[in-house]
């Protein structure tokens, strides 16, 4: 399986953690990950709330350069998959956002291009029996406790 990637800003700094670990899982799992080349801030924190047309424009900008490489899109943060997956239901089904998007980012796009989350990938896709199949180190009697970190 391959996935044109979109790590988005959070992966490439606050959680850099999450985007090595979720980098990490899929190459174990034989899922190939190439990153969008040049990808864009997909606009998830302030762009939907300031300003409707960037709002589509910046995650159809990182849509476009996927669909020149062939390959649907995997996002592990949960804001650029809304992102990515609201432009591209946007311009496929309003033709006057479309427009709006094209003449922003002065390409033609129509929406096509599969968004997929990691998580949607590993159990839908790949499935629970083709993870646990690849298990090296079973974590069973593992006692996990999670703490609240303050933001």
């Amino acid at each position: 399986m391959k996935y044109a990637f979109f790590p988005g800003c959070s992966l490439e700094s606050t959680a850099w953690d999450f985007n090595r670990s979720t980098r990490a899982v899929c190459s174990a799992l034989g899922i190939e990950l190439e990153d969008i080349p040049d990808w864009v801030c997909c606009g998830s924190t302030p762009a939907h709330a300031s300003n409707p047309s960037l709002a589509v424009a910046l995650p159809v900008v990182n849509l476009q350069k996927a669909q020149v490489m062939g390959a649907p899109v995997m996002t592990a943060c949960a804001s650029c998959y809304s992102r990515l997956r609201t432009a591209n239901h946007k311009v496929r089904h309003q033709p006057a956002e479309r427009e709006r998007a094209e003449k922003v980012t002065g390409r033609a796009y129509d929406g096509n291009v599969e968004v997929v989350h990691l998580l949607d990938v590993l159990k839908n896709r790949l499935g629970l029996d083709a993870i646990r199949a690849r298990v090296r180190r079973p974590l069973g009697g593992l006692q996990v406790a999670t703490t609240t970190a303050a933001c």
